[in-house]
């Protein structure tokens, strides 16, 4: 199986919660995992201002997806139906959507460090990550639960 990295776990992985000058076994770790990591075009693009960390993903050979007439019309179609505004910061961004679309069309696990929303906002236009994936019928975990899953103990 496949993860589909948003642009939030990326950062928190580099920045936040785990810098590789830190946690070097970590990185050490993913590398031999790094052929089941898919980030696409879009979320590549969010994170482009990281230049180690985009140095890191290329020299393991994690390189930006792109994404085809297929994932663009399903991203369009979420677009839609989740009300996705771009002047809006509460809810999903439209790398967002094309994240979850692509993970939909492709049968991928979506790896994201945004939180859950217990309580389902009124506006769909507020919906994130986790509940658009729920909704989808999309997997969805954080990173800790993709360490679980691949067995990564620092």
């Amino acid at each position: 199986m496949k993860f589909c990295f948003d642009s939030s776990s990326l950062l928190d992985l580099w920045n936040d919660h785990y810098p590789k000058d830190t946690f070097p076994a970590l990185y050490r770790k993913l590398e031999k995992v790094r052929s089941k990591i898919v980030i696409i075009k879009p979320i590549f693009d969010e994170i482009s201002d990281e230049e180690e960390l985009c140095a890191w993903l290329n020299n393991n050979n994690i390189r930006a997806t792109t994404i085809n007439k297929t994932h663009e019309n399903q991203s369009l179609s979420l677009e839609n139906r989740y009300e996705i505004n771009p002047n809006l910061k509460k809810g999903a961004s439209k790398a967002d959507i094309k994240l979850i679309a692509y993970a939909k069309i492709e049968k991928l696990t979506v790896v994201s460090s945004e939180a859950k929303q217990p309580n389902k906002p009124k506006e769909f236009s507020k919906y994130k990550i986790p509940l658009i994936c729920k909704f989808e019928s999309v997997p969805c975990i954080n990173l800790l639960q993709f360490f679980k899953e691949h067995n990564i103990k620092i």
